[in-house]
């Protein structure tokens, strides 16, 4: 009788739709064993990292288009995550629980061969050029934002490095249109403050010498009355030696008083000549007096101008100062830069870029800008870079997620059919009672499972009537087997009936000879007693005779029924004899013939074994080969980074060598500048000549010190990026370490398992003898 199933709530059925539908069980339990369990768990785990990965990548996207800040950005990122999460999981469980075109077997032409169903294979194949569509997009779309969204702090560095550069730029560009407006007006007021300073300037050098020729008035003299005075001292050396007698006799002879009076004519011409320079040097120093005091009106009347000037040339200065402290501190220029998601591609673009020069100068050295890599080495490096490794992490997902469905067992295929499901439902339900082949579902020792009853079901709706011929033919050769069974049962009951039986006719018979003998000797007794009584006297030696001869034909009686006894019971041992010489000569031929069956499944079994082993060995040595080939390779890959870091190290500590020399450079401009300022400060206007040289030398080092605050920029961010460098090249290194140590791992996994797979004397297994117990393995 078809039991029905009961109705189900509305609310308790959606529940078990969404739970079937994320649980990726559109059936429940029915018809679900261990295989489908561990598919379904296996493909759920797929599907969760494709949706996750979509969703985290159209999350990013979300949070840049939206329009506002705050809470929008936040809303708009978990509504496109949501909203891909469940695009991705209703598309890729959709592609998993399509019911794939089972094959039938038909009748065509050329023989009976599996075809496919032409609607159902046609839908299949769309379905999965829709799903390759999607990867596609995926992999053109979704990796590239995967990328963005890995390398987002280094974008934001360099962002924020080229904002800082490009608000120095704009700072400049301002200091620098600023300052040449200054250095227009100030040059505009040196045009007028110049020759104001050389006529000052002229004015100064006459008053200077005219003064040091007031101060000195008979320098001009100098030389005539010097003159005089050595002719003098000459002549009173000239009179002291003629006393002394050095050029004759001692005292003051004629040539003394001679010397004497040419002195005295020396001296009074000297006297004459200093009393003319006394007066020339009196009229002299009241012209210059006058020239003086003329000078002196001239230049207070030119330094009121000059000092008009100059202030307003300090003026101009202290402007220009006031307005770069502006620029550099509470007026800094913002940059236009704007970090857009077209800026961020361009700056992945620039980092990656960076990257393939790093790479093509690391492997190629200075030949790298004129080398063309090949495809292959084009398609290695696109997968070593991040763009490259989620291109590779999407496609192995989906490729993983086809493997599954492609390569599904027979038992998913028939859990995901929606017409065996309802059919198992109504075969469980008693639908199939009355169908010839479907034992019935409430005996639980002949009811099918579920892939029995769809190999059934199948089999039953492709050819009903060929169907029920090979379960009416499965009976008949159930109930000839039966038959068979009960005749040899009633052949071996039958034989052993009939030994009892003969053995039960010998006995009797026996017996039967026994008493009948027994019951004509009493007859012949009682005849002879009647016989002897009456002729007892006449016939006494014909009674003894008679008895005499009874007695010897009883024994003769006797003696061939014990020989027939005899002879009967030696036959019938004869004949068991013979029965358990035929039983053991079967029984030694069964036992031959099992022992040589045990012999042939040992040898077979040996061979498998070692052909197993044989393949186990040659997997376990490809295996170790290639972990062997992999450790080389990362022991050159170690090498070559430890080499990396120690010239990245290198060049780190040459920069921040270059850095410091820079920042003392730097230090030294600014000390030296801010001391030609104080020195200005503190300078007398009245000197004009010294400010100027001053100013001119502190615009000098202010010259200087922008090139080295690039120079500095530029070596902070060759410093910066050799950090960057350094840490990724350790973090490469630590990778390779750890691929070193796994492949070293299973390289010693692989020796271990062929030390184990070799056979040794010690541990092979003695043949076990025909016959012996041992072929129960």
């Amino acid at each position: 009788m078809y039991n029905r199933p009961k109705p189900v709530h509305p609310w308790n059925r959606l529940k078990t739709l969404v739970r079937d539908f994320f649980t990726l069980r559109p059936h429940g339990r029915e018809m679900a064993g261990p295989a489908v369990d561990l598919w379904i768990r296996s493909v759920w785990l797929v599907i969760f990292l494709m949706a996750l990965v979509e969703a985290l990548v159209w999350a990013m996207i979300g949070g840049f288009i939206a329009p506002g800040e705050g809470w929008t950005d936040t809303l708009v990122a978990a509504f496109a995550a949501s909203g891909v999460f469940l695009l991705v999981w209703v598309v890729d469980s959709s592609f998993v629980m399509a019911e794939r075109p089972l094959l039938r077997r038909g009748a065509p032409p050329d023989g009976d061969r599996p075809v496919f169903d032409g609607d159902a294979s046609w839908s299949w194949g769309a379905g999965i050029a829709i799903r390759i569509g999607i990867v596609l997009i995926s992999l053109c779309v979704t990796a590239p934002l995967l990328t963005l969204v890995l390398n987002k702090d280094r974008i934001d560095q360099l962002y924020q490095d080229k904002k800082i550069a490009d608000e120095k730029k704009l700072a400049g560009e301002a200091k620098a249109k600023l300052q040449r407006d200054v250095e227009a007006k100030t040059a505009r007021v040196d045009s007028e403050l110049g020759p104001l300073q050389a006529q000052i300037a002229d004015l100064e050098q006459r008053k200077q010498r005219l003064s040091e020729n007031m101060g000195d008035p008979e320098s001009a003299y100098k030389a005539g009355l010097d003159k005089f005075q050595a002719e003098i001292d000459r002549l009173k050396q000239d009179i002291q030696d003629e006393i002394d007698g050095k050029r004759g006799k001692p005292g003051c002879g004629s040539n003394c008083e001679a010397l004497q009076r040419n002195l005295h004519d020396k001296e009074k011409q000297r006297d004459t000549l200093r009393g003319k320079v006394q007066k020339a040097a009196s009229q002299q120093g009241d012209t210059l007096s006058k020239d003086l005091a003329h000078i002196s009106r001239q230049i207070a009347e030119l330094e009121p101008k000059v000092d008009q000037l100059n202030a307003k040339k300090r003026q101009l200065l202290a402007e220009f100062n006031a307005e770069s402290s502006r620029s550099g501190t509470d007026g800094k220029i913002e940059s236009k830069l704007v970090l857009s998601l077209a800026t961020q591609w361009e700056l992945l673009e620039e980092i990656l870029a960076r990257e393939r020069q790093e790479r093509m100068a690391l492997r190629y050295g200075d030949a790298a800008a004129t080398t063309t890599p090949g495809w292959i080495e084009k398609i290695a490096d696109h997968l070593r870079s991040v763009d490259g490794l989620a291109q590779a992490v999407l496609a192995m997902l989906f490729l993983s997620l086809l493997a599954l469905k492609f390569f599904e067992p027979k038992s998913v295929r028939l859990y995901f059919n929606e017409a065996l499901q309802l059919k198992w439902r109504d075969y469980l339900n008693g639908a199939f009672e009355r169908t010839p082949g479907f034992p019935p579902a409430t005996d639980p020792a002949r009811r099918f499972n579920h892939i029995d009853f769809a190999r059934a079901y199948l089999a039953y709706t492709e050819n009903p009537a060929a169907f029920i011929d090979d379960h009416v033919a499965r009976l008949e050769r159930e109930a000839g087997a039966v038959d068979r069974l009960a005749q040899e049962d009633f052949a071996r009951k039958l034989a052993a009936a009939h030994l009892d039986h003969e053995l039960a006719q010998a006995t009797q018979r026996a017996e039967e000879r026994e008493a009948t003998a027994h019951r004509q000797a009493e007859r012949d007794q009682a005849l002879f007693e009647t016989q002897l009584a009456m002729v007892r006297e006449k016939f006494q030696a014909e009674i003894d005779q008679r008895t005499r001869d009874w007695q010897l034909e009883q024994e003769r009686m006797t003696l061939e029924l014990g020989n027939q006894r005899t002879q009967f019971e030696g036959e019938f041992a004869a004949k068991l004899r013979e029965d358990e010489r035929l039983f053991r000569e079967l029984e030694q031929t069964h036992t031959l013939a099992m022992a040589q069956l045990r012999g042939d499944f040992r040898l077979k079994l040996q061979s498998q074994r070692d052909e197993f082993l044989k393949e186990q060995q040659e997997a376990w040595d490809a295996r170790a080969q290639a972990a062997q080939q992999r450790i080389g390779t990362l022991h050159d890959e170690t090498r070559q980074l430890a080499a990396d870091l120690d010239a990245a190290r290198k060049n780190s500590a040459r920069i921040e060598g270059e850095a410091q020399v820079i920042e003392a450079e730097i230090a030294r401009l600014d000390s030296e500048i801010q001391g030609y300022m104080r020195a200005i400060a503190q300078a007398d206007p009245a000197h004009p000549a010294l400010l100027a040289s001053l100013n001119s030398l502190r615009v000098g080092l202010e010259n200087q010190l922008p090139a080295k605050q690039r120079e500095r920029a530029v070596l902070r961010e060759e410093g910066a990026y050799l950090k960057d460098r350094l840490r990724e090249l350790e973090e490469r290194r630590q990778d390779t370490a750890r691929s070193l140590a796994e492949a070293q791992a299973i390289w010693k996994l692989c020796q271990d398992q062929l030390a184990d797979l070799r056979p040794t004397p010690s541990t092979a297994e003695p043949a076990a003898e025909p016959g012996s117990d041992g072929d129960a393995a």
